[in-house]
């Protein structure tokens, strides 16, 4: 499951498209994924982040299938996550988390750092921004960051209120 779980909150890929990777789709010297068959139809490109660089490259040298994310017993790759993900979140404590929270996750965390939405709607692959921003819950720390460069903006300006009318 590690390496599942790295993929999804690097990528913000969804469960489908984790699950369905085949090697052909990542290029490890490139470092990106290419997306094929995707919830909107629409090819997606994903760079590869230095942590999931480090799990793709250990299952490539192990590599069992022409899937990237297979069981080591059967060869398979796996189609359901709801039992080994359930036994996750109970041994961890985590109550109320399902698997495409992740998605979430990742989401808010690249807006979190600052990443502009139009960004994430490419990464996540949305049609439409406004689901983009469904995802993105707002930040303390971003509002801040907004209202600060409102200050420096008029910062050492001498504005004339009755000029900007």
């Amino acid at each position: 499951m590690k390496p599942i779980l790295i993929c999804a909150l690097h990528t913000g890929m969804r469960k489908g498209e984790i699950l369905s990777l085949k090697w052909e789709c990542v290029d490890l010297e490139e470092r990106y994924i290419t997306l094929l068959k995707t919830k909107s139809g629409k090819k997606r490109i994903i760079p590869i982040s230095n942590r999931l660089f480090e799990e793709l490259d250990i299952l490539n040298q192990n590599k069992l299938s022409e899937y990237v994310f297979v069981n080591p017993e059967t060869k398979n790759p796996y189609y359901d996550l709801k039992r080994a993900f359930n036994l996750l979140c109970k041994e961890a404590n985590v109550k109320n988390f399902v698997f495409h929270d992740i998605r979430h996750t990742a989401a808010t965390r690249m807006v979190a750092a600052g990443i502009d939405l139009a960004v994430v709607r490419e990464v996540l692959g949305h049609s439409d921004i406004s689901t983009t921003m469904r995802y993105a819950h707002p930040v303390p720390e971003q509002k801040k960051k907004a209202i600060e460069a409102l200050n420096n903006y008029t910062s050492g300006k001498n504005i004339n209120l009755i000029q900007l009318k």
